[in-house]
């Protein structure tokens, strides 16, 4: 999982095997995200707004592709 913001560059972190992932600390304004696993079509989010004191939670939903 990669996150991009204007102010914190590209941060990346791996999820849980429920697919569980925290990036900590990160300073309010708009960020993209990009889900990426193998086996599976890439997924990205943009305009995802962070305030101060809030936690966001995204359910995202990765579809299977083909692997040659």
């Amino acid at each position: 999982i990669t996150i991009n913001g204007d102010l914190i560059g590209r941060l990346t972190t791996i999820s849980s095997r429920q697919g569980n992932f925290r990036f900590l600390s990160l300073p309010p304004g708009g960020y993209e995200m990009k889900f990426e696993l193998m086996g599976f079509k890439t997924v990205i989010r943009k305009n995802i707004n962070l305030s101060l004191g809030r936690i966001v939670t995204l359910n995202i939903l990765m579809e299977t592709s083909t692997l040659f």
